[in-house]
């Protein structure tokens, strides 16, 4: 916005990701997340942390696997659906002392969510700070539909065959139409600018 870049992958509206996600002359997979802090409590202690709301196809695009029990299903993702989480390795060693997690819950924000799954240790989304807990992001069809609702960091893979400034050229339309129908307050100004993701974390 106004000329200027952010130096890490901005947050944009459910619609303009949902909709990147129609773009396949462009993207052959779009994918993302979107992080907060909450306090996540065990039978044994409470702790701030940072948890991350990944899309349906996150740990497959990233090719990651849990290291016990699974992750998400497409059901999963559903407004409405069990309140789930897949914990990290660290998390796990700290809260459950090495009992087996799986099956057992614990406490986001106050609401208990059951545990599905425990990642390998080290394991993260593209991201300089490494998050405890991972949640599916559920939008309704009417957040989807707009710039309302939990924004989304974009993870995006160009289709075979096309460069970095094909893609440029695409987007700057996409985003001009998307500005002129769904404009509000900061995003009203928005330009997705497609940047490879090594420059980004390590300049």
């Amino acid at each position: 916005a106004s000329g200027r870049e952010m130096n890490f992958p901005g947050l944009i509206g459910p619609v303009d990701f949902y909709r990147l996600r129609e773009l396949p002359q462009v993207f052959a997979r779009v994918e993302g997340w979107s992080r907060t802090r909450a306090i996540l409590s065990s039978p044994v202690r409470s702790e701030a942390a940072l948890v991350e709301y990944i899309t349906d196809g996150m740990f497959g695009f990233l090719g990651a696997n849990a290291q016990s029990g699974r992750t998400f299903s497409a059901e999963e993702f559903k407004p409405g659906s069990v309140d789930v989480v897949v914990i990290g390795a660290g998390f796990a060693r700290r809260h459950f002392d090495g009992e087996p997690p799986l099956g057992k819950s614990i406490e986001i924000d106050g609401i208990r969510h059951q545990i599905v799954g425990v990642m390998p240790p080290g394991f993260q989304v593209p991201n300089r700070l490494l998050a405890e807990a991972w949640l599916p992001i559920r939008h309704t069809a009417d957040q989807q539909a707009g710039r309302q609702g939990l924004p989304i960091a974009a993870l995006a893979e160009l289709r075979p065959g096309l460069s970095l400034q094909q893609a440029k050229s695409e987007l700057e339309p996409f985003s001009a139409g998307l500005n002129e129908q769904f404009g509000m307050g900061p995003f009203q100004e928005l330009q997705l600018v497609a940047t490879p993701i090594l420059d980004l974390l390590t300049g």
